[in-house]
């Protein structure tokens, strides 16, 4: 029995799976950011449009 090889491959599907993980996490934290970034941009826009008018 290659235990071994079993433990090498059970490391990669391991890490593999820590590294989409933490790509997904990383994605959606700047996707997040993104997001917080327009709708304040968007609500510093209709403040200033109340007050022009």
């Amino acid at each position: 029995y290659d235990f071994a090889g079993h433990y090498g491959l059970a490391c990669i599907k391991l890490s593999i799976r820590e590294f989409l993980v933490s790509g997904a996490w990383n994605l959606w934290l700047s996707f997040k950011q993104q997001i917080i970034e327009s709708i304040s941009a968007l609500s510093s826009l209709n403040h200033d449009n109340c007050e022009a008018l």
